[in-house]
């Protein structure tokens, strides 16, 4: 949703990355007019599309499937409440009676990358390789009366980081370190990033003036070694992953009752499944003020389950009907 920075008064907030006690809980990304990211709503199609517990947005959708967005940032509608920030809709496509679809590619190798300025990589260059991919088709299924449209976007990448820990300083903790802690590491270590994005959306036009509208997607994405505790001074035994796994089903029913009244009901259902781990899975976690941060976290509660299994460190399906 990187098109919403172009929106007068809005502005990216990056991932904070510098201490052990950093939030793990992602939010928005993004500030209307400097508050805070939890404070905005994000809708698709209507229906609420935030994170209850941390304010981010939930479900994420393939360029090829967005139509049109509305970012509002004053002179709100009923419609946008509950939020002190911005309000962000997003409107899906639907199919037509021709038949369409779209299909692209994108590639990045490290070898034609620059080596990183801020990070200290002790003369290697890290190693990148990045793809990502999707298509989107949509057409009638009945003509002039049900419609489709999907689409698929899926993203893999395979890279490497480093910490800025003085090499010295790692090797005069390490001799002091008692067996069965684990000793700080110097140079690359690989971190990956896996990503699908769904969705599928079918319209029928009952009469000009009544339409049902049904849409079903979802978010696999899985963070290796880069997802939190990511700062310059954190040892890649600090380091955590993470799995998020969203689904939403949710149907639109929009009526023209007149040249004055219309009526809109809308009704989602929404389950989210996030797994947190570290690296060091038995600790104890350390931190040197200023020099190093390593062991296992404060973050990681399940220090026997994988990232890429999904466990349900944050589980709820959330039920929601509309009205206007």
């Amino acid at each position: 949703m990187h098109f919403v920075q172009l929106a007068p008064g809005v502005v990216s907030v990056p991932r904070p990355a510098t201490a052990q006690t950093t939030s793990v809980l992602p939010d928005s990304g993004f500030s209307f007019a400097g508050l805070r990211p939890r404070s905005n709503t994000l809708t698709i199609d209507g229906p609420d599309n935030n994170d209850r517990y941390s304010g981010a947005s939930r479900t994420e959708l393939s360029l090829e499937t967005v139509r049109e967005f509305q970012v509002v940032t004053n002179g709100y509608a009923a419609e946008n409440g509950g939020a002190s920030g911005g309000a962000i809709n997003v409107v899906t496509k639907s199919g037509t009676n021709a038949i369409h679809g779209d299909a692209f590619i994108f590639r990045e190798f490290g070898a034609l990358d620059a080596p990183p300025p801020l990070e200290d990589t002790l003369g290697v260059k890290p190693d990148v390789t990045r793809f990502r991919g999707g298509f989107s088709m949509g057409g009638p299924v009945a003509k002039d009366r049900t419609f489709f449209y999907a689409a698929v976007e899926w993203e893999q990448t395979h890279g490497q980081a480093a910490s800025d820990i003085d090499p010295q300083t790692a090797s005069m903790i390490n001799t002091h370190m008692v067996p069965g802690i684990p000793r700080l590491t110097t140079g690359l270590f690989p971190t990956a990033l896996t990503e699908t994005e769904w969705s599928g959306k079918v319209t029928h036009a009952e009469t000009p003036r009544h339409l049902l509208m049904v849409r079903v997607a979802g978010t696999n994405r899985t963070d290796t070694t880069d997802a939190f505790n990511t700062g310059g001074l954190s040892d890649i035994s600090a380091r955590g992953s993470n799995g998020t796994r969203d689904t939403t089903v949710s149907a639109m029913w929009p009526n023209v009752l007149g040249s004055r009244a219309t009526n809109d009901v809308r009704g989602q259902l929404a389950s989210r499944h996030v797994g947190l781990s570290t690296t060091d899975t038995r600790g104890p976690g350390m931190s040197i003020a200023g020099v190093a941060d390593f062991g296992r976290p404060y973050a990681n509660r399940r220090p026997s389950v994988s990232p890429i299994e999904f466990p349900s460190l944050q589980r709820h399906t959330s039920v929601e009907i509309k009205k206007r």
